[in-house]
């Protein structure tokens, strides 16, 4: 039989969708069924706070967006499923 790999914890860092005076960032990630967001003042925080989370808790993939909703830039920590180097 099969070794079942465990399920990936993907974090997304996004702009909060709240208008306010200055933009805050959050990461929102799954527990369970339960949807997480934690907020950041920046999004450099944002990204390095969700960057150590993911770290800690393999595997992992860190998604960054930009303002307009684009993925910006991904991370992803143990089982790397790309075969490409790079």
């Amino acid at each position: 039989m099969a070794e079942r790999k465990p399920k990936r914890t993907v974090y997304h860092v996004t702009p909060d969708k709240q208008e306010t005076a200055t933009r805050q960032w959050q990461v929102q990630h799954k527990e369970g069924r339960h949807e997480v967001r934690e907020p950041h003042g920046t999004q450099r925080e944002a990204i390095m706070a969700a960057r150590q989370q993911a770290k800690q808790h393999k595997p992992a993939q860190v998604v960054v967006h930009g303002t307009d909703g684009r993925i910006r830039t991904e991370y992803t920590y143990g089982d790397d499923p790309r075969n490409i180097p790079g």
